[in-house]
């Protein structure tokens, strides 16, 4: 297990949830979108770096308001949005690479964002969520930016986002969360100790392992045919958590 070479995982469901939301977002329907919460040093860092090794990924190193939808076009262009083959707006741009998973390695950077700023970032991907965006670049009629598609985001994130009700009354019922528990600190340094290799080269077997696993399922997939028995208990699990939303 390359995975257990190097990080100490208590709960190992991490990297079926990790590696399954991926394998789902090929699937027809919705985006499905995940959060990873647990401490520092729980691994969720790694374990979402390792998507590098997936073609269908993209891992921003920053994000500000116009990352995503900047309405740019190549100079002299008159038309602007999705729909030229001039717009150069990033998220038109990864749909066009067949990219449809964003990752943040550390969503808690966005958490600490100053107010206005956050929450325009955290609407933007509660549209993007919902597989529309539309929004102005500021240029006028021409300025109209638009996108339709599917991203699903996938973000580490620490307990941080528990105290913030207004990220989660946004974004809470859009995102699958799985909770990693801080891992014995003993533990923990062993693993480190024993490991006879540097940051890079873990990196780089946590991105091989990854790419040949997804490798069989890197296509566009048909919806998979639904047992009744199975449908009819997922009926009543939807009815339930319908209900207990309200």
């Amino acid at each position: 297990d390359v995975f257990a070479k190097y990080i100490y995982l208590s709960n190992t469901n991490v990297i079926d949830a990790v590696l399954g939301a991926a394998i789902a977002n090929q699937l027809p329907g919705p985006p499905i979108c995940l959060y990873l919460i647990g401490p520092p040093g729980s691994g969720k860092t790694e374990l979402l770096n390792g998507l590098e090794g997936y073609r269908r990924t993209y891992h921003p190193s920053k994000i500000t308001p116009n990352t995503l939808m900047s309405g740019y076009v190549e100079k002299g262009d008159k038309h602007r949005g999705p729909k030229s083959e001039n717009d150069h707006s990033l998220l038109v741009r990864l749909t066009k690479e067949g990219k449809n998973i964003l990752v943040f390695k550390d969503f808690t950077t966005i958490l600490a964002m100053p107010h206005e700023t956050r929450q325009t970032i955290i609407g933007q991907f509660r549209e993007i969520a919902d597989g529309r965006y539309v929004g102005d670049s500021g240029f006028g009629k021409e300025g109209h930016i638009e996108w339709r598609g599917k991203m699903a985001i996938m973000a580490g994130v620490t307990s941080a986002i528990d105290e913030l009700g207004s990220v989660n009354s946004i974004l809470g019922e859009r995102f699958l969360c799985f909770r990693m528990h801080g891992e014995p600190l003993n533990e923990v340094y062993n693993r480190v100790l024993e490991s006879t290799v540097d940051l890079e080269t873990m990196h780089k077997e946590f991105e091989v392992v990854i790419h040949d696993y997804m490798l069989p399922f890197d296509m566009d997939c048909t919806e998979v045919p639904i047992d009744p028995e199975i449908n009819e208990q997922l009926k009543h699990l939807a009815a339930f958590i319908a209900h207990a939303r309200t």
